[in-house]
């Protein structure tokens, strides 16, 4: 009895550390995707620009494609955003999930959101620090694929030049990401985060 209690014992501290690695590696390639857009060049140019009416901006529309691109190369991501840390919080480029693919939210669609934890709470971190929110159901409005789902929220802030300063938020979708680093776990095993 002893051998199979410790063996099972064995077994599931295998399973949880192979668990949590690979938790941090799918932390550390959203940390990674974050800088990626962080030091874009067009990043820095949407943020220079705003806020300004989008239909007369083709930085803003390319940094829509790039965050598109993002959204269908890694399905754990909900949506991307990039808001502007004054006026409000305004959204200035945003891309969900939704129910028929990935769609890009522009014109009055786009939301203030300096009142939400992710973003006046990323404002004041020191310049490279992320922002990692609780895990919560997703309420906001506008999320789609998102809305209902255990989430959690990666950001950062970025600046331009002249200093006007942004924050970038990744909505990571935790069904979806449990859902690829559960394939290494035993068949027979649930996972829990807390």
């Amino acid at each position: 009895q002893d051998l199979l209690v410790q063996s099972s014992k064995d077994k599931l501290l295998t399973a949880a550390r192979a668990f949590a690695d690979r938790l941090s590696d799918a932390t550390s390639d959203i940390a990674a995707d974050i800088k990626f857009i962080e030091t874009l060049p067009l990043t820095l140019q949407v943020i220079e620009h705003a806020p300004g009416p989008a239909s007369d901006n083709p930085e803003q529309r390319q940094l829509e494609q790039v965050f598109a691109s993002l959204l269908a190369a890694r399905p754990e991501y909900a949506q991307i955003r990039l808001i502007d840390a004054a006026n409000h919080g305004k959204e200035l480029v945003r891309v969900d999930r939704d129910l028929a693919g990935i769609k890009i939210v522009t014109g009055r669609q786009l939301q203030e959101k300096g009142h939400f934890p992710y973003v006046f709470e990323t404002v004041r971190l020191p310049a490279g620090q992320l922002y990692i929110s609780e895990i919560n159901l997703n309420r906001e409005l506008g999320s789609h694929l998102g809305f209902g789902k255990p989430t959690i929220r990666v950001a950062t802030t970025t600046q331009s030049r002249t200093h006007k300063q942004a924050v970038i938020v990744i909505n990571v979708n935790l069904d979806g990401l449990f859902k690829h680093i559960h394939n290494d776990l035993p068949a027979n095993s649930n996972a829990l985060l807390t």
